[in-house]
């Protein structure tokens, strides 16, 4: 496909040239498959719990997750139910559903509700708690209410990841941070249990915000094609799904129109707005011969359309498809940090383990010191 015209007043730089060929996205999986959508997962930690969890089942022969769209792709044997596959996300503390087809992915307000109430009941029952305890009001129960609330707020959504791990016999920050929450309680410090769970739970709430403006943003990039087609067939034109339209078919972009796939023009002119898609500030004009990308947006003429790569590999499908690989691996600080906590963790629980027994046990400490 030749490269699109810049017109005069267009940048000559690079950053407003077409986006570089990139390899494709993974393959589509074969054979029987369920997708399931999976609450919560906002990180590649989620990624790499859904693949502990799944791959290692009876039958499943390939996992595919999409964190942009928190969506687990399974291929199966037909033994294999969508019913187990949810039960071994639950067993690892994730809430999986089926998901229906044509089901639209939930909304920001739809999947982090629950968790926004967790976290603002934690904060402010953490804050009545501290101000009952500056202020002395008594009956100290007041208190001990009002940080027990909080905490069980703060942990609502950490507690059934501890317990996942738990069941892995694996030690990750969620059963470190479990533990921290306990042990502050148990030794008649629950304002400072209360603050924990309730900073980490903010920390996570967080990063979910994070994850979920990034996924609207994938969302809005996918909402720049239409569903549809004009398809010419002879002097008639026929409305086909884009998902069905074959490489090599003429399509016609009318006026004000998007372009749906990208493609050749063979016939007519107009000047088409790519900033979507290449950033470039002004519309540039298209004659028969210059390449068109999907989700660019047609001006005031009409054009004819050869397609020349189907709707699964369009610049647009890959450009969503690299965003969504970004978002699922990890940077090399990050890989240093897992690498490391993998091992301060159960580092921790030896030494304090070590401090709590030691004394009393070896050189007659006072157990209520040591504890």
């Amino acid at each position: 496909m030749s490269q699109p015209a810049k017109s005069s007043t267009a940048c000559t730089t690079d950053c407003c040239a077409a986006p570089a060929p990139v390899a494709p996205p993974t393959a589509p999986l074969t054979g029987p498959q369920t997708l399931l959508r999976v609450a919560g997962m906002d990180c590649a930690d989620e990624v790499e719990l859904v693949n502990r969890a799944l791959k290692p089942l009876s039958g499943v022969r390939e996992v595919q997750v999409n964190l942009m769209a928190g969506t687990v792709a399974v291929a199966h044997t037909a033994d294999v139910s969508p019913e187990a596959l949810v039960a071994a996300l639950g067993r690892n503390g994730l809430r999986a559903t089926v998901a229906n087809d044509g089901e639209r992915p939930a909304t920001t307000n739809q999947m982090q509700r629950g968790r926004i109430v967790s976290v603002a009941v934690s904060g402010a029952f953490t804050g009545l708690g501290l101000a009952l305890q500056w202020l002395h009001v008594e009956p100290a129960a007041l208190k001990l209410a009002s940080f027990g609330v909080a905490i069980v707020a703060g942990g609502w959504f950490i507690a059934p990841k501890a317990l996942g791990a738990l069941r892995r016999r694996s030690l990750d920050m969620n059963v470190l941070m479990t533990v921290a929450v306990a042990g502050a309680m148990a030794i008649g410090e629950w304002s400072e249990g209360a603050a924990v769970v309730f900073l980490f739970a903010l920390s996570e709430l967080l990063e979910a915000f994070s994850v979920a403006r990034a996924r609207r943003a994938i969302q809005s990039l996918m909402e720049l094609t239409p569903e549809t087609a004009l398809v010419k067939e002879g002097e008639s034109l026929r409305e086909v799904a884009v998902a069905e339209v074959t490489v090599g078919s003429v399509i016609a972009v009318k006026s004000g129109a998007r372009v749906p796939l990208d493609g050749e023009v063979v016939a007519g002119g107009s000047a088409v707005n790519q900033a979507p898609i290449t950033g470039e500030s002004m519309p540039v004009e298209k004659k028969p011969g210059d390449g068109v990308f999907a989700g660019s947006i047609n001006g005031e003429g009409s054009l004819d359309v050869r397609v020349t790569k189907p709707a699964s590999d369009s610049t647009l499908a890959r450009i969503i498809h690299l965003v969504s690989e970004a978002q699922s691996q990890k940077a090399p600080s990050q890989r240093f940090v897992d690498t490391f906590a993998r091992y301060y963790t159960p580092a921790v629980f030896v030494v304090a383990l070590l401090v709590w027994l030691v004394p009393p046990l070896l050189f007659a400490g006072a157990w209520a010191v040591w504890t």
